[in-house]
């Protein structure tokens, strides 16, 4: 049966299938301008701050924190017995005292040095488009962006 003949069935068979039809249409068009959008990730260390572009302009944004880990470590080991036992009991109450916020950042930056090591990244800041390219040495995205851009399209300088 083709679709004119059953829109001649009219009824609700005739909605069901305008009503399918139509969210494939925007599903297909939702994951088209989603796929059209760089992924951008961001790497930075403790001294380096992410400035952001409108939320308009943004995007997909991962930032990456990477001095997290070693938050974490400085976090445990501060203060820690001489005698290795006590020193173990402290760091496992400090282990199970941390919420879900820190143990979120934690996983967070873990996250983002595998994948900078992935990437091969050797420096930061750095901005990594889609995987594909990088940029280094700033932290404002909209700059990171626009010399995107102009690599892509073979004007950079």
């Amino acid at each position: 049966m083709c679709l004119w003949q059953a829109m001649e069935l009219g009824g609700r068979f005739t909605i069901i299938l305008i009503a399918v039809m139509w969210c494939e249409l925007v599903q297909c068009q939702a994951q088209t301008s989603a796929l059209s959008i760089p992924l951008v990730e961001v790497f930075i260390d403790e001294t380096r701050l992410v400035i952001k572009q409108s939320e308009a302009e943004s995007g997909r944004i991962m930032v990456y924190r990477l001095y997290g880990i070693e938050r974490f470590q400085q976090y445990l080991s501060d203060g820690l017995p001489a005698d290795p036992e006590r020193a173990r009991r402290l760091v496992m109450s400090r282990l199970k005292a941390l919420d879900a916020r820190q143990v979120s950042m934690l996983e967070r930056s873990a996250q983002g040095l595998v994948q900078a090591m992935q990437y091969g990244l050797d420096r930061y800041p750095a901005v990594v488009f889609d995987g594909q390219a990088v940029v280094y040495g700033l932290t404002d995205i909209k700059a990171a962006r626009n010399l995107y851009q102009q690599w892509l399209h073979g004007t950079a300088e």
